[in-house]
């Protein structure tokens, strides 16, 4: 079935991009971090937007912890993905002190404690960081294999940039694609920011 064979593709690949991400050193992920971050809050997009919604790194992720410390040293509301194992799906809640309220969640992945759950509506985003364990020159992006973040694309409507953080090392040049895959905006690494229907900015 060519369903299966997507998915068994896709597993593959999963495979191979995350023992690659997990490969780099630790001082040199860390590097690394910083340089995409900074290139992200040099974005005009980024700096306009009141309300961001990024994802809190874990493990071999590319890091988010500079934007957090941005977003709220700049007064932006900041949502984080809390996991809903019921419904299957990512809410949205809203983070005041970082220090205070996250705890491991779901996977491992820092979410609010239950007390300090705001669950606010994704219309509120004016600009989406999202992780990914690989991705394309398509803006395509191959996750963790749940779909929690597959269905939250799916639900958001138009009008804001959804970015993805990844390194180098995990871009392809073409993904195996399924139906309920939605290509993001743009993907920023350590080397340049990818607008997917615009120009390639390289590093300067």
């Amino acid at each position: 079935m060519p369903g299966q064979d997507i998915s068994a593709d896709k597993a593959r690949l999963r495979t191979a991009l995350l023992k690659a991400r997990d490969s780099l050193p630790p001082d040199e992920r860390a590097a690394k971090s910083r340089v995409l971050q900074e290139r992200v809050l040099a974005l005009p997009q980024f700096s306009r937007a009141s309300c961001v919604c990024l994802y809190l790194s874990v493990r071999s992720e590319a890091g988010t912890d500079l934007l957090l410390r941005a977003a709220l040293a700049e007064g932006k509301r900041i949502l984080v993905p809390v996991v809903d194992r019921a419904a299957a799906r990512l809410r949205l809640s809203e983070l005041h002190e970082p220090q205070r309220e996250l705890a491991p969640g779901a996977y491992g992945v820092p979410e609010p404690l239950p007390r300090y759950r705001r669950y606010r509506s994704a219309s509120l985003v004016e600009f989406m960081i999202l992780p990914c364990v690989g991705f394309d020159e398509q803006g395509y992006r191959l996750g963790y294999g749940r779909g929690y973040y597959d269905r939250l694309l799916a639900s958001l409507e138009p009008g804001f940039p959804r970015v993805l953080l990844a390194f180098e090392i995990q871009g392809v040049q073409r993904l195996p694609v399924e139906a309920h895959d939605v290509p993001v905006d743009m993907v920023v690494t350590e080397e340049r920011v990818r607008r997917i229907r615009g120009e390639t900015t390289e590093p300067s």
